[in-house]
């Protein structure tokens, strides 16, 4: 059975991969963007996007099981296109 401290564990490392796919999206997305849409998308790399994976999964109560977390794995890359679609669309 797996603990909480391990399902922890493995969700802050999630996030972080979830994190760096973001970011590279992202990136990628902002070379198009007119200068003033690229800052605001850069600031968001730098000051929010770690805050908002990490809370975002640690919120998700539904993912906090060994079910969750292979759903997430197998979903790794939805999950960045959504974010990732968010943070343009909105200007999180």
């Amino acid at each position: 059975m797996t603990d909480s401290t391990d399902l922890q564990t493995q969700l802050t490392e999630i996030a972080v991969k979830l994190t760096g796919k973001v970011a590279e999206m992202l990136a990628y997305a902002a070379r198009d963007m007119e200068p003033s849409k690229r800052e605001k998308i850069y600031e968001m790399l730098e000051e929010s996007l770690p805050t908002v994976v990490t809370n975002t999964l640690f919120r998700t109560t539904v993912l906090h099981s060994a079910k969750g977390i292979d759903h997430l794995k197998a979903n790794m890359e939805t999950y960045a296109q959504q974010f990732a679609q968010s943070f343009i669309k909105n200007d999180m």
